[in-house]
């Protein structure tokens, strides 16, 4: 099949936009459906998908890891590559003709990757800050508000105040999620992906909760335990028959968030 640079690229928005398939179809397909004894690397349909990790260590940010897939093809002197970044919607592709090596395609991908990832690390940590940074508040003579923040060196949006009604939330929701006696409580909130249909006025989008000891015991080496047992479990707590771990933004017609509802609370707190 005879292609162009501009038809490769159309395909990889195409996939982004969700034109070839439906939304769904799309995040089914781009999916691991098989993995590999590297633990970095795996197939899926038709692709390769590789886990970059992106933290140096002793960071926040060790562990903090992107999926790309892949597809690469060569015949002869010629070569091509396609690479999709799902978490940030960017990809980028080449096509090679001539005397290369075998591998020029990836050498040119290697080369460009690690110019790019950072750059859209930095972006998306700076979308996120002003899309959801800030101080929320239930207003009134209602004591109920939080606080949320980006760091450079930590994954998500940070909770640096949550107050409800009063009563300080972080040390409850810690006590509860984990045990009594932390002494490095850390809350994080995550997307989970999923979000409300509807008119851009009115999107909803809903994030997780990450609790967190950044005081315990590193498990890194270990075989079995987990810093953070929180990424493999379900809803850690449920008030009242709602997860205390489940926040939900309502995201306004210019792209930002206008308010958020820790769900277990039941109270909408307002962006000042």
């Amino acid at each position: 099949m005879y292609s162009s640079i501009s038809d490769i690229s159309s395909l990889g928005r195409a996939i982004f936009r969700n034109t070839v398939l439906t939304a769904a179809q799309t995040r089914r397909w781009l999916k691991p459906a098989a993995t590999t004894a590297d633990i970095y690397e795996g197939l899926s349909y038709p692709w390769g998908y590789r886990r970059i990790r992106l933290g140096r260590e002793g960071s926040g940010l060790a562990n903090r890891v992107v999926d790309s897939y892949n597809k690469a093809g060569s015949i002869n002197q010629y070569a091509s590559i396609l690479i999709l970044l799902p978490d940030y919607d960017v990809g980028f592709d080449a096509l090679l003709a001539g005397g290369w090596p075998g591998n020029m395609n990836w050498n040119m991908a290697d080369t460009i990757g690690p110019i790019l990832l950072p750059a859209l690390e930095a972006a998306a940590r700076e979308q996120a800050n002003d899309k959801y940074a800030g101080t929320y508040s239930a207003g009134g003579s209602v004591n109920s508000s939080i606080t949320l923040s980006t760091d450079p060196e930590k994954p998500g949006l940070g909770i640096d105040r949550w107050v409800s009604n009063g009563v300080d939330m972080i040390p409850i929701a810690v006590r509860y999620a984990l045990y009594p006696g932390v002494k490095g409580p850390s809350i994080r909130l995550f997307p989970t992906g999923l979000e409300s249909g509807g008119s851009s006025s009115s999107k909803k989008i809903a994030f997780k909760a990450m609790i967190e000891n950044t005081d315990n015991t590193d498990h890194s080496s270990s075989m079995f335990s987990t810093n953070c047992g929180t990424w493999v479990s379900q809803t850690v707590t449920v008030y009242a028959d709602y997860p205390l771990d489940q926040f939900v933004f309502t995201i306004g017609s210019d792209g930002k968030a206008q308010s958020v509802v820790p769900l277990a609370l039941r109270t909408s707190l307002s962006k000042r």
